[in-house]
């Protein structure tokens, strides 16, 4: 029983990706693009040690 568990995780993601995808369908002219500097510590942080500087 816990072996399925992550299945129907992944199949209800599937479902709800699926039931709205309006949701991020357009762009939103409100958004505005964050600085370098604010992105910078955080690809530091999460992203450069595993997934290289590229």
């Amino acid at each position: 029983m816990t072996t399925q568990l992550p299945i129907r995780i992944a199949v209800l993601a599937v479902v709800l990706t699926m039931a709205f995808p309006s949701v991020n369908a357009g762009e939103d002219s409100r958004a505005t693009p964050l600085p370098k500097a604010k992105l910078e510590p955080f690809f530091q942080k999460y992203c450069i040690r595993c997934h290289g500087p590229e």
